[in-house]
């Protein structure tokens, strides 16, 4: 039972140790609406040794419906980004490439 109790403590200790950042200081979140409710992100170091956000990024409301749904790539925005009212109902899209907002590409036939 001692062991176990050191061991899950030390495993806490290590896991706390971690450097990530929050996903809104490791990504730039600049046209995104601020909205209160969990955020989700992935993060890696970058070349300078920093976290930034890299992968999927979610944030829901406070209810658990969607608010935001978006991709980074090493901190920057890249891809479709969704924004969603508190219903869960789609109000905007933005398409980002590197970090910088371009058109909505159209579908292809």
């Amino acid at each position: 039972m001692i062991r176990m109790i050191a061991w899950t403590s030390l495993m806490l200790f290590i896991c706390s140790c971690g450097t990530s950042r929050p996903c809104t200081e490791a990504g730039d979140l600049r046209g995104i609406p601020e909205i209160k409710g969990d955020k989700k992100c992935f993060q890696r170091k970058n070349a300078e040794g920093r976290y930034v956000n890299d992968g999927t990024f979610r944030q829901v409301h406070r209810n658990g419906k969607p608010a935001i749904e978006g991709e980074f790539k090493m901190g920057e925005k890249n891809g479709l980004w969704s924004i969603y009212d508190e219903d869960g109902k789609k109000t905007a899209e933005k398409y980002y490439v590197n970090g910088v907002e371009r058109q909505v590409p159209l579908p292809k036939d």
